[in-house]
Formats: structure tokens, sequence, C-alpha cells
């Protein structure tokens, strides 16, 4: 099955929005706020839902900053 969204759509505008804030803002933000700027940045683009993009920013910010990204709760 293939997916709705497109992923590499979704890192760009997370390397859009790394670029327009800055590394430290961006990674010390809360994810909830993140996915504020994320939606608002996309504009119409269809994005995941607000869990698969949360993990897909948590998985952005991990890639970066080890220890920067809060810890996912399972």
């Amino acid at each position: 099955m293939a997916t709705k969204y497109d992923y590499n759509e979704v890192e760009r505008i997370l390397n859009e929005t790394l670029t327009s804030l800055g590394p430290e803002r961006f990674s010390t933000m809360k994810v909830t706020e993140l996915e504020k700027v994320v939606r608002t940045r996309a504009g119409t683009m269809a994005l995941p839902g607000r869990s698969q993009l949360r993990d897909a920013i948590h998985t952005f910010r991990t890639a970066r900053w080890k220890h920067a990204a809060p810890k996912l709760r399972r």
C-alpha cells in the first residue's frame, strides 16, 4: 500500500523550518510548537496526522541533536 504523504516533502519543510528558525531555536522548541510552524509553512500540502508528523519531527531532530529532542512516551 502506498503512503498518502511524501515524507521527502515533509523533510524538505523541516529543513526549511530549521534554516528559517536557526539550529538553536529549532532544537529547543517543543514538538507541538514545531508542528504548528510546519503546518503553517506547508500551506495546502497534505501532511500526515498529528502523531505521524510529531514522530517525523522527533526523528528529524534526534538525527541531528541526540540529546536535544524530548523522549517519546510509549
